[in-house]
């Protein structure tokens, strides 16, 4: 037992509730050592390599994520700087170079030092775009950075002299918000919220005759053309590979051929032998592949069609053969498909239309350059392997975080974190990675979540369980063992091409409770589960036998009723914790919003130890027990803006800590039993060694509340409101980088 000098409590000596009794310097971090969580609609990068793959999380930092011999991405940086909501990046075509762009204007990234390098804002340049950035692209092997804006324009930086500005074109109408070039033809497709597609004439930002510029300002970009056909904003644009024709996609849900030669519209693309051959929402992205043969597009809709194109010109004769050798098992057995027989000239056979997401967009997608993979963006984002077939992309990796407040974070034996949000989500993250590594759909907001080993009746293997229970009443038990529980199901829906049901994969619900179920907490020594709730009780459950999914009868959960339901609190109960053995036995407790803690025996006779009922000056948000030296210590914390320290068998209270400044959320203890963790509304986590009598030794802080926090391995994992979970460091020669010290 650790050496903590004992307090009595504030309001015995007339402090109020949560004063803080003096300033402390502590060190403080701002910087994560990684996060969970994406922006809502993130761009995608490849690298020209096809070896980094490039991504914005839910903070708008730049996820750099590097390939191993298996085609898996593990993130090994984060470029730090934008503070809203990032557009595009593109990665020099030759340089370790990487340019964003967005509602602050744009940023460009030395990928050696992973730091910025040039900023091109309306606060650092009078040449930047007045609005926000939409769209860029490189012109000419990198030499002049070509940029679309809200403001109508569209820029042109020469890259070799520190991104100078060489020229403005007032574009368009309206927002630029898509860009293409070709330079064998010489020409920039610029389009957007006008619904007009322009061509400009770009001989005079060809490296040869580039210099001149600056000798005779009068030379400019020419207009070319102006193509008018789209309804609505044209959100997309490709070209075929020798830059005769422009493909362009819009809101009108239409994809569009175009003649550059002509400057005339070709045809609208799709199938006039299959009614639902075009998307049902905005064109998001369009690819030619295979030798200009195959276009492929993505959409609001959720999905990708895969379109083998008719002739472009009367005199074009297509064969349908898949040439291309990088890519020739891309549409593996498309070429057979084909019926016999020469085509109607004008006639684009639709062949394939996978769903990417049943009820989400496709908000935009990359094509590896030199590897079959394609990552795709929307609420969360994904890399599939296109390897064996184009037209069924195979899942490989999720970067994803939740759409909603993380209100439970756990960590589990091997260090993966389980978390539970408003988003009916309860899913299993690689903190590390930064990668889902399962989602369970509920149904319903969870706010708790435990994870637990259950052992087989034979003793033959443990199977990591997940309980997880909130707004429904009930609480749902999953597996982690997909091979054992699952496979059945999931091989029997797969033969019978459906997609299992979110409801098949639970294992069995417990029931008892009547209202929100707000907190789980697992006692493996005597495989017990204690659940707190808004109906104001705590109930006890054992854990029965777990049996894999009935293919027959997938969906259909067996109940099971609480052994025992405690009713001492007298109102909602928000939290419950159980102790680890203390003098050969455990300890349940449990706090509410009626200011009182009750600790019980927990056990086969589970029995009122002791209780305060006025644990606080206000409703106590939260409970956990201490582990290691520290385990005869109970900590509870509440809107007071305090935590308190109790021994747990006295029922004495033996410290109260008072240093933030809004009500705590919640706590966690190492381990060992050294540090405690808590975490409050007042946006920070303060770290306290327990075994040097609480002294702080680290805050943390961020623009974002904390709604839980729990401690993996050697790092502290905090869920936010915001729908992000974020890694942060121990203090340590290795880290002290990461901290300065500051008083608060």
């Amino acid at each position: 037992m650790f050496n903590i000098s004992v307090e009595k409590k504030p309001t015995e000596v007339g402090v109020e509730a949560g004063e803080v009794e003096q300033k402390v310097k502590a060190l403080t971090c701002r910087m994560t050592l990684n996060q969970i969580g994406v922006q809502a609609d993130s761009p995608l990068c490849w690298s020209p390599d096809g070896q980094f793959l490039f991504y914005v999380n839910g903070t708008h930092g730049i996820s750099v994520c590097q390939s191993d011999a298996n085609n898996h991405f593990t993130r090994i940086s984060v470029l730090q700087g934008h503070k809203r909501r990032i557009r595009q990046m593109q990665c020099h075509p030759s340089k370790p170079i990487l340019v964003s762009c967005g509602d602050e204007g744009i940023f460009v990234w030395d990928l050696n030092t992973h730091a910025c390098i040039k900023k091109i804002t309306e606060d650092t340049c009078p040449d930047a775009h007045e609005e926000d950035v939409e769209c860029m692209i490189w012109l000419y092997d990198g030499i002049v950075l070509a940029t679309g804006g809200s403001d109508s324009t569209v820029k042109l930086w020469d890259v070799e002299r520190d991104f100078s500005i060489l020229e403005t074109i007032n574009a368009h109408k309206s927002n630029v918000s898509t860009l293409a070039f070709c330079a064998s033809q010489d020409y920039l497709v610029t389009a957007g919220r006008d619904s007009s597609i322009n061509l400009w004439s770009t001989r005079t930002l060809r490296p040869e005759v580039l210099a001149k510029r600056y000798d005779d300002k009068s030379i400019v970009c020419l207009l070319i053309a102006s193509m008018d056909g789209h309804l609505g904003d044209v959100s997309a644009l490709t070209l075929s590979s020798d830059g005769g024709v422009i493909f362009s996609g819009a809101r009108d849900n239409t994809i569009r051929a175009w003649d550059f030669k002509k400057h005339s519209m070709i045809r609208e693309i799709k199938d006039q032998n299959n009614l639902a051959s075009s998307h049902k929402g905005d064109v998001t992205s369009l690819y030619c592949i295979n030798n200009d043969q195959f276009l492929v597009s993505t959409s609001f809709d959720g999905t990708m069609h895969i379109y083998k194109l008719g002739a472009m010109t009367s005199e074009e004769k297509m064969d349908g053969n898949l040439t291309l050798a990088s890519l020739d098992e891309l549409l593996k057995g498309v070429a057979e498909t084909e019926t016999e027989g020469d085509r109607v000239v004008a006639n684009d056979v639709l062949i394939s239309s996978f769903p990417f997401f049943a009820n989400d967009s496709v908000m935009c997608s990359a094509m590896n350059p030199k590897v079959p993979l394609m990552a795709i963006a929307s609420d969360n984002n994904c890399v599939y392997d296109i390897s064996k077939d184009i037209r069924v992309p195979q899942l490989t990796q999720e970067f994803v975080g939740h759409s909603d407040c993380v209100n439970k974070v756990v960590a589990n034996a091997q260090g993966l974190v389980v978390s539970a949000s408003t988003d009916f989500d309860v899913s299993v993250f690689n903190p590390q990675q930064a990668t889902r590594l399962r989602c369970f759909n509920t149904g319903a907001a969870m706010f708790a979540v435990a994870t637990v080993g259950v052992w087989a009746s034979d003793d033959a293997q443990c199977d990591d369980i997940v309980f997880a229970a909130g707004k429904d009443y009930v609480i749902h038990c999953y597996s982690l063992n997909a091979a054992r529980f699952y496979q059945a199901m999931e091989q029997q829906c797969f033969v019978m091409r459906t997609v299992p049901h979110p409801t098949a994969y639970d294992l069995y619900h417990l029931t008892g409770h009547v209202g929100k179920v707000r907190s789980l907490a697992f006692c493996p020594d005597l495989k017990l589960l204690a659940s707190a709730s808004e109906d104001g009780t705590v109930a006890i459950h054992a854990v029965p036998e777990l049996s894999p999914v009935d293919p027959s009868h997938p969906g259909s959960p067996s109940e099971e009723a609480p052994e025992k339901v405690l009713e001492d609190h007298n109102g909602i109960v928000l939290d419950v914790a159980v102790s680890d053995e203390v003098d050969g036995k455990h300890y349940l407790a449990s706090v509410g919003n009626d200011y009182a803690l009750f600790v019980y025996t927990l056990g086969e006779h589970t029995r009122l130890a002791w209780s305060d009922s006025a644990a606080h000056r206000g409703v106590v948000t939260c409970v956990t027990f201490g582990h290691g030296a520290a385990r005869e210590l109970v900590f509870t914390g509440g809107w007071d803006k305090e935590v308190h320290v109790w021994n747990v068998s006295t029922g004495e209270q033996v410290k109260t800590l008072t240093h933030h400044t809004e009500s705590i959320t919640g706590l966690t203890v190492s381990a060992d039993g050294r540090y405690l963790v808590s975490a409050a509304a007042d946006k920070s986590l303060i770290l306290w060694d327990i075994s040097e009598d609480f002294a702080i030794v680290a805050r943390y802080v961020c623009p974002d509340e904390c709604k839980s926090v729990c401690i993996a391995g050697d790092e502290i994992v905090a869920g936010y409101a915001s729908g992000v979970i974020r890694l942060w460091p121990f203090p340590g020669e290795e880290k002290k980088d990461m901290f300065v010290e500051e008083e608060f």
